[in-house]
């Protein structure tokens, strides 16, 4: 997926957003397997306001802009708990979006 500034956001820009109490999406983009003790998958990741008004595809680079894509689920408990996010929620499913709230007491770097 390539998307135009400024609906992308790199984490450095995610941080910032975070810090000014926006939540974190994940979207699945296939179906999740339980595969060799490890889940597998993909999902990306969204930062949107509250009030859902505005969203952002948080991308490796602002150019080319390529979403940033999780495979499996370590990276994406690790992502989340960088963020202070206490109670993770994750699509099992394609298509499905689970918001994860960050904790009020994490403060951006």
């Amino acid at each position: 997926m390539t998307r135009e500034p400024p609906d992308v956001v790199t984490e450095r820009g995610l941080r910032k957003l975070v810090g000014q109490g926006w939540h974190l999406v994940l979207v699945a983009y296939e179906d999740a397997q339980f595969r060799s003790q490890h889940w597998s998958g993909s999902w990306g990741v969204r930062v949107a306001r509250p009030d859902g008004a505005a969203e952002h595809v948080l991308v490796v680079s602002r150019a080319p802009n390529d979403e940033r894509r999780f495979t499996t689920i370590n990276p994406v408990f690790s992502l989340l708990d960088k963020y202070g996010v206490a109670v993770v929620h994750v699509p099992l499913h394609a298509g499905g979006r689970a918001v994860n709230i960050p904790s009020a007491r994490w403060v951006p770097d």
